[in-house]
Parts: C-alpha cells; structure tokens; sequence
C-alpha cells in the first residue's frame, strides 16, 4: 500500500508571498484613547483611536517599558473594546457603554474652544466612521423622491480627527472596515467608503447607530458621575489628581 508519510513531490517552494505581520500583543492606554501594539516582527507601535493611525513607531524596544512610560494617572471610562483576534486591530463599540467617555476639545487641538467644552468619544467615532453612508444615503433618497431633498452638511470631524472616510495627507493606505451583524446573527461588513446608500437601517446598520450619526441623539447614561479635584496638603509636593 501507499506510505503513511509519503515525502511530497515539490520539497521547497518556488515562491513565497509574504503577509503583513501580525498583531500578537496589544494595550489600552489610561486616557482611552490610545492603543500600544507589537507585532510578530517585535515592532511596536502607539495606534490613536481618533484618527485610526499609528502616531509613534518604537521599533523593536521592551513592549512592557513602554506601556510604563506611556502610564498617566487618570481615569476614562471603558468606551470599547479591543482584540486582535485576527492579526488585526479591531475595536468593538456597544451601546449605551460607548457614548460613555468624553474628552477636552482642546486635547483635540481646538485651540478656540472653551477650557470646559468636551465632545463624546462613542459620537465622534460613529460619525467619522458613517459620513459617507450618510452622504450616500442622501444621495440615495434624493434620486427616489419627488421632492427636493435638502443634502446634509458634510462631517467633518475636529481638527484632522475622525475622519475616517478622508484620509488626511495620504497617511491611511486602508480603509477601516465596519463590521456588524444582521438582526439574524449573520453577519454584515462595510469598508468606511464603500457605502452606497441602499443599507438598510435597523439590520445593515443598527438603529442606535442611525440615531447617533442621522438625528445625534443618544441613549440616555443611567449613571451620572461628577468629576472633582484631589488637591495635596499645603507644603506637600504631591501632585493634584483629577478625577
């Protein structure tokens, strides 16, 4: 009969086609904002949620060292959720957990803002992720009815963040992709410019989703928490800690 091991016909490969690396290792910063990676290369890289891109490359350097030195003592609430399952960063957004977390405007570079002026993480993010499936859907709509449609105003988030669906200065190669899953449990996928307007609310896109990104209306928060200053005792050198 035949071998249980017969040796294969072609030993060595004629040719290889590499993949990216792999995401192997990954970290949620304190301000919730920002994400420390490190891939199956060793290369480790700070990823900012807000604009989708890597904005520091630690090259091979001690992933722990780093998630040390990047430590800030501060407290935001969990918004979402991460894996990298796939070799891929994916984040994860639930309602009402998402529309948890605020952030200062001026973080966000707007200079002009009010020192107390704060914008919704969960709100910035659906928005940049689902401005051309509102463009597109206007367009959609405007071509099958027989009135005139006023088109929405174009999203365009705050000060290059957000804008997922623009990609500011060549910098993003790939599209994000939105993935969801059909009232059914099958599930559903959109790369953020590859909307064109006949999804469907509700299944294609969920309806907090398209409250959220068509009317800005948010589920209410149950929990209301106040924010407060713990100041150090005259002559201490303790630092003040916001909370």
């Amino acid at each position: 009969g035949a071998p249980a091991n017969p040796a294969p016909l072609v030993p060595h490969p004629t040719q290889t086609v590499k993949g990216l690396p792999s995401l192997v290792l990954h970290t949620v910063l304190n301000d919730r904002r920002h994400i420390l990676t490190k891939d199956s290369l060793g290369k480790v890289e700070l990823w900012d949620l807000t604009t989708g891109l890597v904005v520091h490359d630690y090259g091979d350097a001690n992933f722990k060292d780093v998630e040390r030195q990047l430590f800030q003592p501060m407290s935001v609430p969990q918004w979402f959720t991460t894996d990298t399952k796939t070799g891929c960063l994916q984040v994860h957004l639930e309602t009402p957990q998402c529309f948890s977390a605020e952030i200062y405007a001026q973080d966000l570079g707007m200079a002009i803002a009010a020192d107390d002026l704060k914008v919704n993480f969960g709100e910035q993010m659906l928005k940049g992720l689902f401005a051309n499936w509102v463009t597109t859907r206007a367009k959609w709509v405007a071509a099958r009815s027989r009135e005139t449609v006023e088109p929405p105003l174009p999203y365009l988030g705050i000060e290059g963040h957000f804008t997922f669906s623009r990609p500011e200065g060549g910098k993003q190669q790939l599209a994000p992709a939105v993935i969801s899953e059909h009232v059914s449990g099958h599930p559903w996928r959109r790369t953020v410019t590859g909307f064109d307007g006949t999804e469907v609310e509700g299944d294609d896109i969920p309806s907090w989703v398209v409250e959220c990104v068509l009317h800005s209306r948010l589920p209410a928060q149950r929990d209301m928490k106040c924010a407060f200053v713990l100041q150090p005792a005259e002559g201490s050198a303790l630092p003040a800690m916001l909370q």
